[in-house]
């Protein structure tokens, strides 16, 4: 893509500036689509270790006085 883009350029007489601007700008739209991606598959990638290491500790603290009280009172 670079190497075409630059022979095209010097072959037409167009300005190389110009096209390379182009061309960075279109890289870095393509490498923030590319980041986009991994950030928005992150969330669903994140769901079941969130729920493994804060929902359940959280529930033993909230619960597990409760529990103990009625196991306590049972026996």
């Amino acid at each position: 893509m670079f190497s075409s883009t630059l022979q095209q350029s010097i072959k037409f007489g167009s300005s190389v500036y110009v096209v390379l601007l182009e061309l960075s700008k279109e890289m870095r739209e393509i490498q923030l689509l590319i980041i986009d991606e991994k950030v928005s598959s992150l969330a669903a990638k994140m769901s079941l270790p969130m729920i493994l290491f804060i929902m359940f500790p959280i529930l033993a603290l909230v619960g597990g006085p409760g529990v103990i009280r009625m196991v306590a009172i049972w026996s």
